[in-house]
């Protein structure tokens, strides 16, 4: 077994464990989880957790160790770059909010208790290294799949109408988040500053994740990666759909235009996929 492949394989099974630990402590103050804090994110966390945790699984047996189990591990590192941004982001926006709050306490003559830090729990720190881990995992595992020269790992043009469309529909369902941002700010600007995150990163990774896939050979591992990183952007739809709960006057065309887009992309993953096993390793 190639000791970099392994150690992918132990990193992402490590950050689902980290990721079910931190499910029910409180993420914020004592008195909110995840769920409750941030809405839709423990769907998108939940489902990353159970790829990463099978991708480890197969890149540490020995049948698909060679390239299924590190190309679908590469896929859940791009599908965890959504949930590592927004969590440091988190971190970064409300840390700066307690450094102003505490300077202006400090200029009054006060000190804040609720300025005197972000408020962040230990169910935060445990999404976050789970986050830190599958990202590094799926490094790990691209290093693997160049290092093995059974699987001939290399980078080409895009060929194919299929791989076209695969590209085509990421930037559809990019657009198809930004149009609903836009949207929900001339409703709401406040809760879309909120929730921006959720859509401005769910695009950028719709459009990163098929141009990944579709420039990598062999084709295998290409639609390996796209499977696993359609399975995150399936994930982003939770907390993308969570923000539009509230505002019913909403036409929510963005957020139909991208459901359509992520399902179309799973039938040309599939349409790629036809005729190129897998399963059986060199």
């Amino acid at each position: 077994m190639d000791p970099v492949g392994g150690f992918a394989g132990v990193l992402a099974i490590a950050g689902t464990v980290f990721a079910v630990a931190g499910w029910p402590l409180k993420y914020r103050w004592d008195s909110y989880t995840l769920a409750e804090y941030r809405p839709g994110m423990e769907y998108y966390v939940g489902l990353v957790a159970a790829c990463a945790l099978l991708a480890g699984v197969l890149t540490l047996v020995p049948r698909t160790r060679a390239r299924t189990g590190p190309a679908l591990l590469t896929g859940v590192g791009l599908a965890a770059l959504f949930g590592l941004a927004r969590f440091v982001g988190e971190s970064v926006t409300l840390s700066t909010a307690s450094a102003a709050g505490y300077t202006l306490a400090g200029f009054a003559g006060e000190r804040a208790a609720e300025s005197s830090g972000t408020g962040l729990n230990a169910g935060f720190t445990f999404v976050l290294l789970a986050h830190l881990a599958w990202v590094l995992a799926g490094a790990c595992a691209l290093v693997a799949l160049r290092r093995n020269p059974a699987v001939g790992l290399g980078t080409g043009p895009v060929r194919g109408w299929a791989a076209w469309a695969a590209i085509g529909l990421g930037v559809l369902l990019g657009a198809g988040w930004i149009a609903q941002l836009v949207e929900l700010s001339a409703y709401d600007s406040d809760g879309a500053g909120r929730n921006a995150a959720y859509f401005v990163l769910g695009a950028l990774l719709a459009v990163v994740v098929p141009v990944v896939a579709v420039v990598l050979s062999p084709r295998p591992v290409g639609c390996a990666v796209l499977a696993a990183g359609l399975a995150g952007l399936a994930g982003v739809l939770a907390p993308t759909s969570a923000a539009l709960e509230d505002h019913s006057s909403l036409t929510y065309a963005g957020q139909v235009i991208a459901i359509v887009a992520l399902v179309l992309l799973v039938i040309d993953t599939v349409v790629l996929s036809r005729n190129q096993p897998i399963g059986r390793q060199p």
